[in-house]
């Protein structure tokens, strides 16, 4: 079973939209000068969050010591069996106020979709064998359309099933709307999937998590 993450690199990006942002940059920064009539001033958040998020953030698959999960030598594909986790690198704090998007494409599936699982877990509680959605600690959109929240009461989280499912060849996309406190999906072009009402706190931090339980 394979899962590839695609997402928006700077160095795929062409030139026109490089100068873009730096057009912006350099418009926004010359409009806070004239706001505050000196050089020597903060740098905005808008400006600093534009640099950091278009030229360094970059999201991968950090996978375990087991070598029934593996990645690609650019680790944005990922292939594993028998109930394995793997989780992105970038650490994302639940008190910011970012949109983060992931593109996942189902590569490979020799069995049923529903032992694909994509979503978020607790970065402080990452399991090292459980399905990250079991814990308590994660949330996801398994690939028959079931729902998981640490909010559920049901057993293993289950919140819900979507009535939508994703299989081999299928294109999932994952947002999370930090400010919002809600985790959407969406496969293909079918209809918005959400969780809301994601935990937050000054010490709580998510990483992306996929789990694969599938042979092959």
């Amino acid at each position: 079973m394979s899962l590839r993450l695609q997402f928006a690199s700077a160095k795929q990006a062409d030139q026109r939209a490089k100068d873009s942002v730096i057009a912006y940059i350099n418009h926004t920064w010359k409009a806070h000068i004239a706001s505050e009539k000196s050089l020597f001033c903060t740098v905005p958040d808008i400006i600093y969050a534009l640099v950091v998020s278009y030229y360094f953030i970059n999201e991968y698959f950090i996978v375990g010591n087991d070598e029934r999960m593996t990645t690609d030598d650019e680790k944005t594909t990922v292939t594993g069996k028998n109930g394995e986790n793997a989780f992105g690198y970038q650490r994302i704090h639940s008190m910011s106020s970012y949109i983060h998007h992931w593109k996942f494409k189902i590569v490979e599936n020799h069995r049923l979709s529903h032992y694909i699982t994509i979503g978020i877990v607790d970065a402080d509680n990452i399991p090292q064998k459980k399905k990250f959605k079991d814990t308590g600690f994660g949330y996801g959109l398994c690939g028959d359309g079931d729902v998981y929240s640490v909010e559920s009461t049901s057993s293993f989280y289950q919140l819900y099933n979507c009535g939508q499912s994703y299989v081999e060849n299928d294109v999932v996309h994952m947002i999370f709307d930090v400010k919002e406190r809600r985790l959407s999906f969406q496969i293909n072009q079918d209809k918005l999937i959400h969780i809301e009402n994601i935990k937050v706190g000054s010490q709580v931090s998510y990483k992306m998590a996929v789990h694969l339980a599938s042979d092959g």
